[in-house]
Formats: structure tokens, C-alpha cells, sequence
């Protein structure tokens, strides 16, 4: 798992790292926001401090939904502001060891709980987790991009059909070259797909359009 920890306090960062002790995982540390996106990197877990010089830690958290984030905090009294869905834990940054390494272990393994297909890119091994991929296409032989939060990614040696078998019945062909995550489908106007997260719409057949509609109810 990639996980990044983001706090301006460079001392703090080091600390952090020997406290949690995440060897089994791909730590990487920043002292900025701005730093950690021009990294390009996708992180699986964001531990991130609240109070930053070059941006709120908050903020952040409502503006990226798609982050699971964990907050160091050495401001307690803003917890309740922070609540959301995507922030899994709090730690103080008083904490003990033994109490960051219980919470963080706890939110880990929970994230891993969640249903994930290992993938190589590059010859890297990568875990997506399913639920969180928008939708696959067929770009050409054996060849696959896969949007993944709002990053594309480009799979060698799979057909559509074998990605297909490895995403599950919850990912639906709208077209011939195109798998879409049915939890992703905002609704269909007409012949065409708005699908959440992203700014793309597709064209759907009537076909296609009453099967995408059998498999959600959720689907104006």
C-alpha cells in the first residue's frame, strides 16, 4: 500500500515514521500539499496534518473526497469540523507509539478488507482497490486504461473480457471497448452516461441502457 504523510514540521515527519514503523508498506513523506501532488503518485491512505502554512488540511479532505485520510493533529479542538466521510481516524500528535500503531493498523487493515485486484504497470505491482475504479476501455491489443480516482492508468496483457472477469459483476459493457462501475453512474439523459468524479460522458445504446438500469436502482 502507498501511504504519504504530510506535515510541514520536517522533525515530526521523521518521528512519525520511526513511531508506525510501516515497512510493509510505501511510505512517503512531504512537508506540503503542493509537494505530495507534484509527486503524481497515487496513495491508497493520507496521514495529513490539519494546520499547514500553504494549505488547510480540512480543506483538503472536502475538496478530495476520494482520499482516505487520517489526521495528525496537534489541534484537537477542530476534530468535529474535520468528520467526514473519507477521514478514517484522528491521532494527536502526543499520542503514544503504541496508540498511533493500533489506530493506523486498524485503518489499514480495513481499507485492505475492501475488495482489490493487484495490477502491473511497469513492471510494478499496484493494488486497486475495485470499487474505487470510474470505468476500463479497450485501447488496443491486450492493452487497457483504467481510471482510477481521476488518474488514467494503461494495463498491458488483458482483454476487455479478462478485465471484466477481474472487476466483477458490479462493471458494465455501455459499448464494445467500455467497462463502467455501476456505483460510479450519476444517471442517463438520452443516450448518454454522466458518471460521478469525472468529466467525460459516454453514448449508451437502448440496450446497453436497460441493463446498466437493471443492475442499480439508483440510476435516474
Amino acid at each position: 500500500m502507498n501511504i504519504a504523510i504530510i506535515d510541514d514540521e520536517k522533525i515530526f515527519l521523521d518521528i512519525i515514521v520511526r513511531k508506525l514503523d510501516l515497512s510493509n508498506h510505501h511510505v512517503y513523506t512531504y512537508t506540503s500539499l503542493s509537494d505530495m501532488e507534484k509527486s503524481n503518485r497515487k496513495f491508497e491512505l493520507l496521514l495529513l496534518d490539519i494546520e499547514m502554512p500553504d494549505y488547510d488540511g480540512i480543506r483538503y479532505s472536502k475538496e478530495h473526497r476520494d482520499q482516505r485520510i487520517i489526521f495528525l493533529t496537534g489541534h484537537s479542538q477542530r476534530m468535529k469540523e474535520a468528520f467526514g466521510e473519507n477521514v478514517y481516524a484522528f491521532i494527536e500528535k502526543s499520542d503514544s507509539k503504541d496508540m498511533m500503531r493500533k489506530t493506523i493498523n486498524a485503518v489499514i487493515a480495513d481499507i485492505q478488507n475492501q475488495e482489490c485486484i493487484t495490477l502491473k504497470i511497469n513492471g510494478q505491482k499496484f493494488d486497486f482497490i475495485i470499487n474505487d475504479i470510474v470505468y476500463a476501455q479497450y485501447i488496443r491489443y491486450k492493452t487497457i486504461g483504467l481510471v482510477y480516482h481521476n488518474q488514467t492508468y494503461i494495463i498491458h496483457g488483458y482483454t476487455l473480457k479478462e478485465m471484466a472477469l477481474k472487476l466483477g459483476n458490479n462493471f458494465v459493457y455501455i459499448d464494445r471497448s467500455t467497462l463502467v462501475n455501476v456505483s460510479k453512474v450519476i444517471h442517463i439523459i438520452d443516450n448518454k452516461v454522466y458518471v460521478k468524479g469525472i468529466k467525460q460522458l459516454f453514448e449508451i445504446s437502448v440496450r446497453r441502457k436497460q441493463q446498466l438500469k437493471k443492475y442499480s436502482k439508483n440510476i435516474d
